[in-house]
């Protein structure tokens, strides 16, 4: 069994190929350096040295949370697009169990922290490997109190190590110690070796489109739309929003729809309403027609890559939907092309990017100005063509 394995979720990196068992190779970086810029010469040139193909791989792994957020989102991205691209599956593992993992002989509790900022840590505590506490993201006055509940000393772990020792050492009566720097950070070995455990234990793996990062705490982006969503519903500014998808973006559609109703928008969901195939073109063109039927909603479309939702939604004369799968074409195309309807693919993103394109795509104003000017031209071309 070969298991290629990646963490980017806190400050360092790493790649890991295991085999039978057996490491055959580790690159690991802490630099100040992106991980973009890090994460995939460096699995490229272990893949070289371990004269291992990715198509050879038979289970891929990643720390899928929690961390950093943009940091998480490479590392998942990552190995969704390699396990896609080889059909092989894919495990998520805890960054915090992971980062315990290389100090699981520890006679004691091994507390695993990383640095959430805003003054906590993400944490979890184990012992002899085996998981004592749910990961979680606390202040370190919290995670005082919660330490002092065990009687054995405590060894802690994780890129947030230094900080909660410094807090925490003298607080309580038990022994508090801080990991070696070796066994400190998050390896890309204990994650690969967590998903060997993971598969031993008679765990199914997931395919790469199931894959999705764990956020314990929304992103500063979402935080700032959120205020910002909360701002328009004091003015009455909220939009009534109309939801489409076929069987392929089925259960993004249902995803997105939950986020947008416990925000308080008013959602219609246009269907379709089950993972039974069905076709895209008439719902895409029900769901725009309703949109341009009240003034001022927008719409939402999913189907298994969101091109085939879109080509059918744009023949609507007046709507202007747009594929997208990033933050940055979703603000745009708001921004710059006013489009009235966002559209996804179910099996391109997941549910938690999915929602943060929903966020930035309904609070962004169009800017009018030079950009008014070619939104009417597309206007004319469309008029033109009857």
């Amino acid at each position: 069994m070969t298991i290629f394995a990646l963490d980017c979720a806190g400050t360092t990196a790493s790649a890991a190929l295991i085999c039978g068992g057996v490491l055959l190779g580790e690159s690991f970086t802490h630099v100040p350096l992106t991980h973009s810029q890090t994460l995939l010469p460096m699995a490229q040139e272990l893949f070289s040295n371990c004269r291992v193909q990715p198509n050879e791989v038979d289970v891929f792994a990643v720390t899928n949370g929690p961390g950093s957020f943009t940091g998480v989102r490479i590392g998942v991205a990552a190995i969704k697009g390699m396990a896609d691209a080889a059909e092989k599956p894919c495990f998520a593992v805890s960054a915090l169990e992971a980062a315990a993992y290389a100090n699981r002989h520890f006679d004691g509790v091994v507390c695993a922290v990383m640095d959430a900022r805003r003054d906590q840590v993400y944490t979890a505590c184990f012992q002899n490997g085996e998981r004592l506490t749910e990961d979680k993201a606390m202040s370190l006055a919290d995670l005082s109190e919660e330490l002092r509940a065990f009687s054995s000393a405590v060894l802690l772990a994780g890129d947030g190590t230094k900080k909660a020792f410094e807090f925490l050492s003298g607080a309580f009566k038990t022994p508090c110690y801080e990991a070696d720097v070796p066994l400190r950070f998050v390896r890309a070995s204990s994650v690969a070796f967590l998903a060997a455990q993971k598969l031993e234990a008679g765990e199914s793996p997931v395919p790469a489109v199931k894959l999705l990062p764990l956020y314990l705490r929304l992103p500063q982006a979402e935080r700032e739309l959120n205020n910002k969503q909360k701002d328009l519903q004091k003015k009455g500014a909220y939009k009534m929003i109309y939801l489409g998808a076929d069987h392929g973006g089925f259960e993004l559609k249902e995803a997105i729809k939950q986020h947008l109703l416990e925000q308080g928008y008013e959602v219609e969901d246009c269907g379709t309403h089950s993972a039974e195939s069905v076709d895209y073109a008439p719902i895409a063109q029900a769901t725009c027609e309703k949109l341009l039927a009240d003034k001022g909603s927008l719409g939402i479309l999913c189907c298994g890559t969101g091109i085939g939702i879109s080509m059918a939604a744009n023949k609507v004369h007046g709507i202007r939907a747009a594929c997208c799968s990033d933050y940055f074409s979703a603000k745009y195309t708001r921004l710059h092309n006013d489009a009235n309807v966002l559209c996804m693919g179910g099996r391109v993103v997941g549910a938690g990017l999915a929602c943060e394109l929903v966020d930035v795509f309904l609070n962004t104003e169009f800017e009018g100005g030079r950009h008014q000017r070619r939104v009417d031209q597309i206007t004319a071309i469309e008029q033109s063509q009857g």
